[in-house]
């Protein structure tokens, strides 16, 4: 069953959803919202299709799942979606309703007019999408158990390496990876000016499990495995990024700390970016912010895939598996590689 909303109600969710954004301003962007208001049982996102809009939840509740597992349920206040129209175009999950809802449905283009008017309603709207990929993250991340021994590296990590600069553009760098696809060079130089080149011999960590999170990192050349150790002292592998990754993201949404190390599998060079920088470009209301967080957005989004598949794969053969976490990237499933 699908409803329209009057003028009235529309406005009046838009206000209650956008509570940080001046009314006149939230006024100004509701043409660009479609509302719609379906009944109990409705599925409105269908894991594998191709779309690029997002829902924002103004009343009632939602399913998420992927195929016949159940990952989350979302109310209001909720955005559903976010993943596609940030950047990807396939669905990563299927979203059901669970009881009778209405929504406020925003396509891609629609969010890119606010985004090209300065519009305070396209950042609001980027600054939830982050926590809530976070939070849902360290919902999966919660029911992904450790099983059996984790298999034996064929080396213990070395301690932190004494990493050292690189001869890295980090400007020519960030232009060339996808995280940044679309993003204006006046955007980007801000942000490439964050980025410090570093590089790391074979062996050497770039972060340690527990240990307090300073910093984001994009690997520029190389590979870097992520581990985790068990009680036992062991480690146990549970990916191993290529260049064009992003990985560290976790101090930039919260403090706490890491859920594992990341070695360098091979001399591995990366763009750090210490975890106060990371955070003042977020907060910015301008285009750089909204570029930036539009990246790590898209960056959790691969991770909320993997996470999704993992948690999948663990339900199917009640098997145990490492935690993916907010740390590890591995195999990207909805963006595509470079």
């Amino acid at each position: 069953m699908v409803r329209s909303l009057g003028e009235a109600g529309m406005t009046s969710d838009l206000y209650a959803w956008f509570p940080d954004v001046r009314r006149e301003l939230v006024a100004a962007a509701e043409a660009r919202f479609a509302p719609l208001e379906l009944g109990e049982g409705v599925v409105v996102i269908e894991e594998g299709e191709e779309d690029v809009s997002a829902m924002l939840v103004c009343r009632g509740e939602v399913l998420v799942r992927t195929g016949d597992l159940e990952i989350a349920t979302v109310g209001e206040g909720g955005l559903i979606g976010e993943i596609a129209l940030f950047g990807g175009n396939l669905r990563v999950a299927t979203v059901e309703t669970v009881t009778e809802c209405r929504f406020m449905m925003l396509e891609r283009s629609d969010y890119e007019v606010l985004l090209h008017l300065g519009s305070p309603v396209a950042y609001s709207l980027e600054k939830r999408a982050l926590r809530q990929l976070a939070a849902r993250l360290r919902e999966v991340d919660s029911r992904i158990a450790e099983a059996g021994e984790p298999h034996r590296l064929s080396r213990d990590p070395e301690a932190i390496g004494s990493d050292g600069p690189a001869d890295v553009d980090p400007l020519r760098t960030l232009v060339n990876r996808r995280f940044f696809e679309g993003t204006p060079a006046s955007a980007l130089v801000p942000i490439a000016e964050r980025f410090v080149p570093r590089v790391y011999a074979p062996g050497e960590m770039l972060c340690r499990q527990g240990a307090a999170g300073d910093a984001v990192y994009l690997l520029v050349d190389g590979a870097v495995e992520v581990v985790v150790s068990s009680a036992g002292g062991e480690s146990g592998q549970l990916a191993v990024l290529e260049p064009g990754d992003v990985f560290g993201m976790a101090p930039l949404l919260e403090d706490r700390p890491r859920m594992a190390s990341c070695v360098a599998l091979e001399k591995t060079t990366v763009l750090r970016m210490s975890r106060l920088d990371g955070r003042d470009l977020s907060r910015l209301e301008n285009r750089t912010g909204s570029s930036f967080r539009t990246a790590i957005i898209r960056a959790l989004g691969d991770q909320v895939a993997f996470a999704n598949a993992q948690l999948a794969l663990r339900h199917m053969t009640r098997g145990r598996l490492a935690r993916a976490g907010i740390e590890a990237q591995g195999q990207h499933l909805y963006y595509g590689r470079r």
